[in-house]
């Protein structure tokens, strides 16, 4: 019986620190979302922790400040999105499809 938890102990840590790489291979990949029409747009591209480090602006479109906020939350939500399905898939590879809590 003991060979048999030490087994799955082992298994266990190896599943862990296969996560902690793919949690620091997905934080540095990068994930870039835009929102308006040329001339007039946003370009957001946020890192895989979901953390922003570029927005673009084109100028026009801080003529209107309304449109500035839709394209704004636009273009970060589909780059936050984008980042947080790839971070998804991945794990659920990882795992075989099996949701671990905080993860």
């Amino acid at each position: 019986m003991k060979g048999g938890l030490g087994g799955l102990i082992k298994q266990a840590q190896v599943i862990k620190l296969k996560l902690d790489q793919l949690k620091d291979r997905l934080a540095g990949e990068e994930h870039s979302a835009s929102a308006g029409e040329e001339g007039c747009s946003v370009h957001v591209t946020v890192s895989g922790r979901q953390q922003v480090r570029r927005l673009q602006v084109d100028p026009a479109a801080v003529a209107d400040p309304a449109l500035l906020e839709d394209l704004l939350l636009t273009a970060l939500n589909r780059a936050l999105d984008e980042s947080r399905a790839k971070a998804e898939r991945e794990m659920s590879a990882l795992t075989g499809g099996v949701q671990f809590p905080g993860l």
